[in-house]
């Protein structure tokens, strides 16, 4: 399958449990120092689409493939080359980026650390700065913007038959002009939910998933949801939303 801007940077993966293999301890988990110590006398704003280079100084783990999913406060970030995907809160003062971060991993349900990141901020432009987690690893995060943020879509651009395969296994998702979700997959889980538009005028979905019939698995699950291109304009839906113990990360293409 072509990859895409967006495709590139998330990995297709089915339901992804957390577990300790991200003892690598990127941006999810961080803190420390960011960015130099003037102050801005306007707030800059995280929301957009990042992508870039996480480096974990402690153990010399390097991804140049790090993105992030940052809108009003909330924040997904993603390592497509490990797994992880870390979760959590941040503020800004002036150009002063502060977050709490919680990393998941798949493997073993539940979280795996938890962390703070501290950088600068450049709206539209820029995220550069220090972490530090629970497992004693701290590094450096180098984000930039993707242009990607400002296509303006609407529910009418999702409404469609959403697929997923990887081998035998195959999830399929309606998302209908309202919003609303259904779907179900090859393992009997079944998957409800809805759509609405995060911030109008850009390409960021907030998404809410209710997954059944499907074990440990079951559970609410929030988060965010952005279109990309394959071969045509908006022709795959990302979803990143997590429960209190796992996460779903998958590219769907359209049918």
């Amino acid at each position: 399958m072509i990859k895409s801007n967006i495709e590139n940077l998330f990995a297709t993966i089915k339901i992804l449990a957390a577990s300790g293999l991200m003892v690598l301890g990127v941006a999810a988990c961080g803190g420390g120092g960011g960015g130099d110590d003037s102050s801005s006398t306007t707030t800059e704003s995280a929301n957009g689409i990042w992508r870039g280079t996480v480096t974990n100084t402690t153990t010399g783990y390097t991804s140049n493939a790090y993105i992030g999913l940052l809108f009003d406060g909330e924040a997904y970030f993603f390592d497509p080359n490990s797994g992880e995907m870390d979760v959590g809160t941040y503020s800004i003062s002036g150009d002063q980026f502060s977050g709490n971060i919680t990393a998941y991993q798949d493997g073993v349900a539940g979280p795996i650390a938890t962390g703070t990141v501290s950088a600068t901020v450049r709206t539209e432009a820029s995220i550069s700065g220090t972490f530090s987690n629970s497992l004693g690893h701290s590094g450096s995060i180098s984000l930039a913007y993707d242009n990607l943020y400002d296509r303006s879509v609407t529910l009418a651009d999702s409404n469609d038959i959403w697929m997923y395969t990887d081998g035998f296994y195959t999830l399929t998702l309606s998302i209908g002009a309202d919003g609303v979700i259904t779907g179900s997959d090859t393992d009997a889980c079944n998957y409800a939910g809805n759509l609405s538009l995060a911030d109008p005028g850009k390409n960021l979905y907030s998404a809410q998933l209710s997954v059944t019939n499907c074990g440990a698995e079951n559970g609410t699950y929030t988060g965010f949801g952005v279109l990309g291109d394959t071969a045509t304009t908006n022709d795959t839906f990302t979803f990143a939303v997590q429960s209190t113990s796992y996460i779903i990360y998958i590219s769907f293409d359209r049918q």
